[in-house]
């Protein structure tokens, strides 16, 4: 398996005021799909996680790990990154340049 890291991050400050309370457990509420198979996230560094329990990180750095047969099917798409949240959820298909960065990535 080879993996992936996706640095998410919240800047406005209001919009952290809002969002980092209800989004409390987002690392376990991230996928990525590809090939019908989805591949959950996983937190780098839970210990940096504080106060998890009432407030999410504004960082948080996520691992995917895909199988070989994933990776094959990365560069031919489709690549969907989703969110599941209870308070938010959203999901947007990579495009090929990114799966094609995503590609070099795994052969490096």
């Amino acid at each position: 398996e080879r993996s992936a890291t996706l640095f998410v991050e919240i800047t406005e400050p209001a919009a952290l005021r809002e969002w980092l309370p209800k989004l409390v457990g987002l690392q376990d509420h991230v996928a990525v799909e590809v090939g019908g198979i989805a591949s959950p996230a996983r937190e780098i560094d839970e210990e940096r996680l504080t106060r998890e329990d009432e407030i999410t990180s504004t960082v948080h750095y996520l691992r995917f790990s895909f199988t070989p047969e994933q990776q094959a099917a990365f560069a031919a798409g489709p690549v969907v990154l989703r969110i599941d949240h209870p308070a938010y959820q959203a999901s947007v298909e990579l495009g090929p340049e990114t799966r094609a960065s995503l590609v070099a990535d795994f052969s490096a």
